[in-house]
């Protein structure tokens, strides 16, 4: 993006919770400072965001999601301009295990430990009465996300009966936490692990285990292993493991279109790659068509 492409009015931008310290203190800056756009933000769980857009309750021009499947299974076919036909993957990620001062008392300092080790750890934790949080799987995909991570886990293990030991029931209300909140519990010891993506622990500076490749959704390599994995949410809609990409999908109205569009342009950029690049995001960009029909 260039400071001959500018122009002027606002960007309406609804974006996942995850997101925040990027959109918020990177991109936004950045793009209004490039475009002369400016750009007005609100956050929250993807899913949410998305069924809000579906619904018509929420008014936005670009959605930038925290997975790939929302946009397809959520907005796809609904009756919003120019939603989910096509996307751009903009980041990636993985799942970690955050941990607080009681649980780094378990953690051996191993690196890259194996699904073995990991799942030692957990059952460890678990007999010590720790408290793991994680948000909450029917509106949030970093939620669903650490179910799914967790019954890959059990599977590359061969630990029966894991994820239900370690996390109970899908929204166990004693783990269950709105997603905003679960890292300051984990710095004032209210938690003691928490199942968050690994870009947050990085920003946050917290200690963190690694998850072995085939249990936290970061390797494109292990696509067709993380597939083995679902989770059906209350309402039926079902969401199986994928390697972890965020994608951002215009659904505004002219003239707000071509602000979204500078702006879709302006995530492939070298200011935006280095900015998620520094808060712990992998980086991508790929025009997307949406798979289902």
């Amino acid at each position: 993006m260039t400071a001959g492409a500018r122009g002027c009015g606002s960007l309406r931008i609804a974006y996942a919770g995850s997101l925040e310290a990027l959109v918020r203190e990177d991109l936004i800056p950045t793009f209004e400072r490039l475009s002369g756009y400016r750009a007005i933000a609100a956050a929250g769980g993807s899913r949410a965001l998305a069924r809000a857009i579906r619904d018509g309750a929420l008014a936005t021009d670009v959605f930038l999601s925290a997975d790939t499947e929302v946009i397809e299974t959520e907005l796809f076919g609904a009756d919003v301009a120019a939603c989910a036909l096509w996307y751009v993957t903009f980041a990636t990620n993985s799942m970690v295990l955050a941990l607080g001062s009681r649980a780094q008392r378990f953690h051996d300092g191993q690196a890259r430990p194996t699904a073995q080790h990991v799942a030692r750890f957990l059952r460890q934790c678990r007999e010590a009465g720790l408290c793991l949080g994680r948000s909450d799987p029917e509106s949030d995909p970093q939620g669903y996300r650490a179910v799914l991570a967790m019954r890959l886990l059990e599977s590359s293990a061969s630990a029966p009966g894991l994820t239900e030991s370690v996390l109970g029931e899908a929204r166990n209300p004693r783990q269950v936490f709105p997603a905003a909140e679960i890292v300051p519990m984990l710095q004032r010891d209210e938690l003691d692990l928490a199942l968050v993506y690994q870009s947050h622990a990085i920003e946050e500076d917290l200690p963190f285990l690694c998850l072995p490749e085939e249990a936290n959704l970061g390797s494109p390599e292990r696509a067709g292993d993380y597939e083995k994995a679902l989770y059906r949410c209350a309402d039926g809609a079902e969401y199986r493991g994928r390697p972890i990409t965020y994608a951002a999908v215009l659904v505004g109205q002219p003239p707000s279109l071509r602000a979204a569009a500078a702006f879709l342009i302006f995530l492939g950029c070298d200011e935006a790659r280095a900015a998620w690049q520094r808060r712990g995001f992998g980086h991508t960009y790929h025009l997307e068509s949406c798979r289902k029909r």
